[in-house]
């Protein structure tokens, strides 16, 4: 069968894709969507790092907990797709990046025939009228920034974050989510990497866990609330 299609990111939300483990398969498209389509820059540690068009910036601790494998099955996994020739890894003293071969390959298709192009290219134009019209309807005259997908937030939280997950995105905390994101000038992605971090870093540990403190105090594991703070994005980034 030849031929290829559109596949939303919005998958990687659904039921089907989250409750179960991943197959060798699922595990290469959820690589595919989490690469970068445009260059972005991200903040790791106090440095600001670029990710390039088909990169993606992910700990293999980050991608077990994702597809629900241990780290050795996720090694092994990534070294037999780069000898494959399907990606290629690098690391430094910051972070890990997974870089997509060939990655133009799975976003346009130059083999198609005359016919098939003139139909993508009808498809193409619908598909800009939708979305025009979508941005005009979720942008009022006012000029409103773009939604924040609370829901990706929360999902990808207690994913992550699984000593103290949250039932309810309030809209307390919604209301911090946006602060966050507003007054830090960064992205969902970046946000991403804080959670990432603080659900991984043993300078974070005492945070995940109930404690007994020097003077001899209990303290209970922190909540969401504690983390959505610049104070706190900063010190993680800085570390």
């Amino acid at each position: 069968m030849a031929g290829w299609i559109s596949l939303d990111r919005a998958i990687t939300k659904h039921w089907l894709w989250q409750n179960e483990k991943f197959s060798k398969g699922q595990a290469w498209i959820d690589l595919l969507l989490a690469a970068a389509h445009t260059e972005n820059k991200v903040m790791i540690k106090g440095t600001l790092i670029t990710v390039e068009r088909s990169q993606q910036i992910r700990s293999q601790v980050t991608l077990a907990n994702a597809w629900s494998w241990d780290r050795k099955t996720v090694s092994r996994f990534l070294k037999i797709l780069e000898k494959d020739g399907m990606i290629s890894t690098k690391s430094d003293h910051l972070t890990s990046y997974i870089s997509i071969c060939n990655y133009d390959d799975f976003q346009e298709n130059k083999k198609d025939s005359p016919h098939l192009k003139g139909q993508r290219k009808g498809q193409a134009v619908h598909s800009r009228e939708g979305t025009n019209n979508k941005v005009n309807n979720d942008n009022n005259d006012n000029n409103k920034p773009p939604r924040i997908n609370y829901e990706e937030v929360s999902s990808y939280y207690n994913k992550m974050m699984t000593h103290k997950p949250i039932k309810k995105m309030t809209d307390k905390r919604k209301a911090l989510v946006k602060k966050l994101l507003d007054k830090s000038d960064i992205d969902i992605d970046t946000l991403k990497a804080f959670i990432d971090h603080i659900s991984q870093s043993p300078e974070w540990q005492w945070t995940r866990v109930d404690n007994v403190g020097k003077n001899g105090v209990n303290y209970k594991a922190k909540s969401f609330d504690y983390y959505m703070t610049e104070d706190n994005l900063i010190k993680a980034m800085e570390e």
